[in-house]
């Protein structure tokens, strides 16, 4: 008997692009896992008991709605940049983007029938590096949804919430260095980030569906 397919989604866009809140809801919607590949030293999620949220290096952290909080994917150095406003270099990623495939590879031999990871790629190349996770021939798969607005409205998004490590500033940064999907990359589907909460959660589970079913 053939085992199921088994299925990695790197949730990718701009700080801003709401990536925690469209990743938990497809997390439910299609009984997935999650990786918060983001979350660094930022303040727990209102619904996580703070005794929980513990240091990655110590422990796994698993909730209710299977999300997986590991909070030390960048170093600190990273962490100290971010918090000033300065865009990561590619020296500063590498490290950063080999350990989430093999993070998502860990939680399919759970198994987990597949993993929600939110990370920014931002460019090709970090895509190409997070499609190292693909095994077609143990059926593992790997698909991106980026999520996407303009630049000023991420800005004001930013500059209006309280409580992350990525400022305002990082916004224009993170734009300058932007390499957005392109035609040759059937294994992305974008969502604009524009309409409501709500209106986003659905287009973006109807988008993911279809990747699924390809």
């Amino acid at each position: 008997m053939s085992r199921p397919e088994q299925h990695i989604v790197f949730l990718t866009g701009p700080t801003g692009t709401g990536k925690t809140t469209i990743a938990k809801y497809l997390t439910n919607s299609l009984h997935m896992t999650f990786i918060e590949g983001d979350d660094v030293c930022a303040p727990p999620p209102p619904q996580m008991n703070q005794q929980l949220y513990i240091p990655y290096a110590n422990n796994r952290i698993e909730t209710d709605t299977h999300s997986l909080h590991r909070p030390q994917y960048h170093p600190k150095e990273n962490v100290e940049k971010m918090h000033r406003g300065e865009a990561l270099t590619d020296d500063d990623r590498w490290g950063w983007l080999d350990v989430l495939p093999d993070e998502a590879l860990k939680e399919l031999e759970r198994d987990h029938q597949g993993v929600i990871v939110t990370c920014s790629a931002l460019k090709r190349a970090y895509r190409d590096v997070l499609r190292g996770a693909s095994h077609p021939e143990k059926d593992i798969f790997v698909h991106f949804v980026t999520l996407h607005a303009p630049e000023e409205v991420l800005f004001d998004r930013v500059k209006n919430r309280h409580g992350h490590f990525a400022g305002s500033n990082l916004v224009h940064s993170q734009f300058q260095s932007l390499d957005p999907p392109q035609a040759d990359e059937p294994d992305v589907v974008g969502v604009d980030v524009r309409p409501p909460v709500d209106e986003v959660k659905r287009d973006a589970l109807e988008k993911l569906k279809g990747l699924l079913s390809r």
